[in-house]
């Protein structure tokens, strides 16, 4: 949290900055599944590759975004402030 007060940038450039690695990173290892489902296994890509690629890319903002909700009220990465989206998932009734 500190280091998004200290930025000379405005929270969402700071967050969509901090975001974009990891969005590339989850690709490269989408392509790299994908691609040794085709060696390994001989398992053959049928289908439009651009629709595959804005699917993932849907799939992987969902992601990052939940992971980003479920940070949100919380003091530091791993914990501090009940209410985040983990806490609601372990909530047993």
């Amino acid at each position: 949290m500190e280091q998004v007060r200290m930025a000379p940038i405005d929270t969402f450039s700071f967050v969509v900055g901090k975001s974009i690695p990891y969005f590339f990173i989850s690709l490269t290892s989408v392509a790299l599944i994908i691609l040794a489902a085709m060696v390994l296994f001989g398992l053959p890509m049928r289908g439009n590759w651009l629709a595959l690629l804005v699917a993932l890319s849907l799939f992987i903002a969902g992601a990052l975004g939940t992971g980003l909700l479920d940070l949100d009220g919380r003091r530091d990465a791993a914990g501090g402030v009940p209410g985040g989206a983990a806490d609601l998932a372990s909530c047993r009734r």
